[in-house]
């Protein structure tokens, strides 16, 4: 990860997604050791500041600077900014975890359909059959 001071980032989700937004809320609680606004994809903020393809399908982090990351990327990003975090996402990161790390989050992101079954709820987002972009 880049040492250069992060001035806050912002991770946007699938609102829609039960599951999504359970892993928000839980973000959102964390103590972290940047700031991290935790945003729904499908909010006018989002619609406004973001014109990517993924919003809405995919975990997007946002630094303040406008870079962004994707995907795998943004949830190792997500790790890295959680007070404790750092060491977990710098092994992630790194050539031997970094496979496991992007075949963990696409997984988990390919089924949270069915773990927002699993939760109780019913999928409205991305992870829905009509929602679906995969």
């Amino acid at each position: 990860m880049a040492t250069r001071a992060v001035a806050g980032l912002s991770v946007y989700f699938d609102a829609h997604c039960p599951f999504c937004q359970s892993c928000a809320d839980w973000l959102g609680r964390r103590a972290t050791h940047v700031p991290l606004r935790v945003v729904p994809s499908h909010s006018r903020e989002a619609q406004a500041r973001l014109n990517l393809p993924w919003l809405g399908h995919e975990l997007i982090v946002v630094h303040d600077d406008g870079r962004f990351w994707v995907g795998p990327a943004a949830f190792v990003l997500c790790l890295w900014a959680l007070r404790g975090g750092q060491s977990l996402a710098s092994l992630l990161s790194g050539d031997i975890l970094a496979p496991f790390a992007i075949a963990f989050f696409s997984a988990l992101s390919a089924k949270r359909g069915g773990l927002s079954t699993l939760l109780g709820h019913r999928c409205e987002g991305a992870c829905s059959p009509a929602g679906a972009y995969r």
